[in-house]
């Protein structure tokens, strides 16, 4: 079957710079669903397992109470929730004190708070940034800004073995958000948010993407074809990116 970007009908809840190429809602026969909203279709524990089968290197996973009393830890209150929503700073006491013990949870790493750096990737084709806060030990919280990616806290160890790592995603598009540990020789990143429903419009990404694929239509071209190869791939008469979407293991 012919892949003709012209059948893609898109669903979505917010505005991107590409979708103009996309939003065919009275001839596209395939609907391709990019929802943000309140919270995602995929548990924080899903997505912790994701990396692990990727092979992509996070911080420690675990239920609250399963951390030391006193270790730093992110508890997420809202497993589900996405964008800075749902998760508390605590410790592994207070947790249990907080009635959180059983929630899933994460250990802190408190090396360059209210700083992180996502790759973010269309069709294969990926770009990186960072994203701080000046406010809050969460990146996209408060006062804060983006910029590229680069060897300010020292050079980015392992950029590379992320992107290949990432390579059997099959999403159309996505991100994957990191935090940063100090290293011996610079900065290792360790993943912490897989994101369906990255907004490309207004980050260095954009400017990069464009780039390599030819503007927002080239985008958007890219990723309807990432569509079509899914659904011709898998017999769908519609695709959902909120679920993880991998070559098999």
């Amino acid at each position: 079957m012919p892949l003709d970007h012209s059948r893609i009908s898109l669903k979505s809840d917010y505005y991107d710079v590409y979708d103009a190429w996309l939003e065919r809602p009275a001839s596209g026969d395939i609907t391709f669903s990019r929802m943000a909203g309140d919270s995602w279709s995929v548990h924080r524990s899903q997505m912790f397992q994701l990396f692990d089968g990727l092979g992509l290197p996070h911080p420690a996973f675990q239920k609250a109470s399963a951390f030391a009393p006193g270790e730093a830890i992110v508890v997420y209150e809202a497993p589900f929730s996405h964008c800075g929503e749902g998760k508390r700073l605590t410790t592994g006491a207070q947790a249990i004190v907080d009635g959180f013990g059983d929630a899933p949870a994460s250990a802190f790493v408190a090396d360059f708070p209210g700083l992180s750096y996502r790759y973010f990737v269309v069709a294969g084709h990926g770009a990186w940034f960072a994203h701080w806060s000046t406010e809050d030990w969460r990146s996209n919280c408060g006062d804060g800004d983006l910029g590229p990616a680069t060897d300010e806290h020292g050079p980015l160890l392992n950029l590379t073995e992320i992107e290949k790592a990432c390579a059997p995603l099959r999403n159309p598009v996505y991100a994957i958000d990191f935090v940063a540990r100090r290293a011996a020789s610079g900065v290792t990143l360790l993943a912490i948010d897989w994101n369906p429903a990255p907004r490309l419009a207004g980050t260095p990404a954009h400017t990069i993407l464009s780039a390599k694929l030819g503007g927002n239509q080239g985008i958007a071209q890219a990723i309807a074809l990432a569509v079509l190869q899914e659904v011709d791939r898998n017999g769908l008469a519609s695709l959902d990116n909120n679920q993880i979407l991998r070559d098999p293991a």
